[in-house]
């Protein structure tokens, strides 16, 4: 209210501090809105508990960005967790029911917004909790701002389950060319590794292109702003014939130190296939799904998912 004019007057946001709920809203869905910045650039919004991951979900983001090919668009949100990844209810029920066919199905439907993404001009504001599913998407991103507080990850290993939305195929291409810089990027995902936003450049999880917030206020700002450019298709090369005996060894001794059991060794076999064996990044991607699948089917899995969702705390077994 301005007293001297005895009239009320229009207050300005400063757009430095902007947040995505302050910006239009142009679709709202139960877990899922998008917002307009201006005419050619948007902000995709997660909205689920914990910002988690559905099908639905991932499907209407995948369908938005290739409806609108050449627009900015950048995944923010005002919540605590960017994402805690994927939804384990939705692969819970489904493996309980035999629909193997419908996780194949979602875990290509996250593959393919992956690489959707990594074609748009798109960015990722990351803030809490950035993990599984939910930091693959936005490792696909042409750029990353991440909060200096953020905790980044995938830990999909603490229910045996193994990154299949192009995380891993995606940590191995980062990594390749260098057999002890592979074998740590491995074990860092068998061990189902989290770092903070300071430690994620070093464990690839984001590129040396990507940033981290100065002003922590101003996360949303700044990567609606980022520059983005399209990174370059993977160009697969074949792993050092040294690489799975070393990937063996790091195993063994995260066995020997009780961070992984025998089950947690036949997972880890999975992920060092990944690394090893494929000859293109399309074929690794094959592999993370059909990894997946394998483990989702294992009552031991089952069991260890079940446990996350009552307490919240991974089951050893």
């Amino acid at each position: 209210m301005d007293f001297d004019k005895s009239a009320q007057v229009q207050s300005f946001t400063d757009p430095r501090f902007e947040t995505v709920s302050e910006l239009k809203a142009v679709q709202n869905a139960t877990n899922w809105a998008l917002h307009q910045v201006n005419d050619s650039s948007y902000v995709f919004e997660f909205k689920s508990k914990m910002n988690a991951l559905s099908p639905d979900l991932v499907k209407s983001l995948h369908d938005w960005i290739v409806s609108n090919p050449g627009i900015k668009i950048s995944l923010a949100n005002d919540g605590r967790a960017f994402s805690a990844g994927f939804d384990l209810t939705w692969f819970l029920q489904a493996a309980e029911e035999g629909r193997f066919s419908d996780v194949e199905k979602w875990l290509y439907q996250l593959q393919a917004s992956g690489l959707a993404l990594r074609n748009s001009p798109s960015a990722a504001a990351l803030q809490g909790y950035a993990l599984g599913g939910g930091m693959e998407l936005a490792m696909h991103c042409q750029t990353i701002i991440a909060h200096p507080e953020a905790t980044l990850g995938l830990p999909e290993t603490a229910v045996w389950l193994i990154p299949s939305g192009g995380g891993t195929a995606l940590m191995r291409f980062r990594s390749q060319g260098d057999a002890k810089l592979m074998t740590s990027t491995a074990l860092f995902i068998i061990s189902g590794g989290k770092v903070s936003a300071h430690q994620a450049k070093k464990a690839l999880l984001i590129r040396d292109s990507d940033k981290i917030a100065k002003n922590p206020d101003q996360l949303l700002f700044v990567t609606l702003n980022a520059s983005r450019e399209r990174t370059m298709d993977p160009i697969w090369t074949p792993a050092p014939p040294q690489l799975s005996s070393m990937i063996e060894d790091g195993i063994e001794n995260l066995r020997k130190s009780g961070d992984i059991g025998d089950y947690g060794v036949i997972l880890g076999q999975s992920i060092k296939h990944i690394f090893t064996k494929p000859s293109t990044y399309e074929e690794a991607l094959e592999m993370e799904r059909e990894y997946f699948l394998q483990a989702l089917g294992k009552p031991m899995t089952l069991a260890r998912i079940k446990h996350m969702l009552e307490t919240g705390k991974p089951l050893v077994n």
